[in-house]
């Protein structure tokens, strides 16, 4: 979705740039060529108008786009975000997932947190499992190697997964943030050992 719009966006920036009849960022009324818009130019372009900016709401509204991106994800800095299209051949779902696309548009992708997980994507039997999976009772402390406990702490809602040294959090980040979850497996593994239970395609096939 952020990949479309941001095509969209330079795309019309374009030619928007060669239609000598449209409006300025500031005020829609003036057009180029105008004498009130010619004179006393001071920021060095030309006529006096601004360039129209790609990220600006103009250019958006230009496209009619709906932005319904999230907050997290619209004031991120372009230059950090990572490329998740390697995983996402496969795991498409996660490709609009609020988790994953959040986290990735701030220089955070599947690798950070799963490893490289060569081996798990050239397998085409599928029964390599990813370098690092997350049992449940891991899924709060590896989320706080980065959101320490002093960050989440200024929240109350979040009292349920900051336990007690020794407890057991009544809740999980992924129970709040998130779908982050392959819902349907065809293959299954022991997220602590990586074991194989259950899958593999051609098994299947033999079967």
């Amino acid at each position: 979705m952020q990949t479309m719009r941001w095509i969209a966006i330079l795309l019309t920036a374009a030619l928007v740039a060669g239609c000598q009849g449209s409006a300025t960022e500031d005020d829609p009324s003036v057009r180029v060529g105008d004498a009130e818009s010619t004179a006393g130019a001071s920021d060095g372009t030309s006529g006096g108008t601004k360039p129209l900016r790609l990220d600006s709401d103009e250019a958006a509204a230009l496209l009619g786009l709906d932005d319904d991106t999230p907050d997290a994800v619209a004031e991120a800095d372009p230059e950090k975000r990572v490329d998740n299209s390697r995983c996402l051949v496969c795991h498409g779902n996660f490709k609009d997932e609020e988790f994953s696309v959040i986290h990735a548009a701030h220089g955070v992708g599947c690798e950070k947190c799963h490893g490289p997980s060569n081996a798990h994507c050239s397998d085409e039997n599928n029964i390599t499992p990813p370098d690092v999976m997350f049992p449940r009772d891991r899924i709060v402390d590896s989320c706080m190697r980065c959101h320490t406990e002093k960050d989440l702490a200024c929240k109350d809602h979040h009292t349920d997964i900051l336990a007690p040294k020794g407890g057991t959090p009544k809740k999980v980040c992924t129970d709040c943030h998130g779908k982050h979850r392959i819902t349907t497996r065809d293959v299954r593994w022991n997220r602590k050992t990586r074991e194989l239970i259950r899958g593999g395609w051609m098994d299947e096939a033999e079967k």
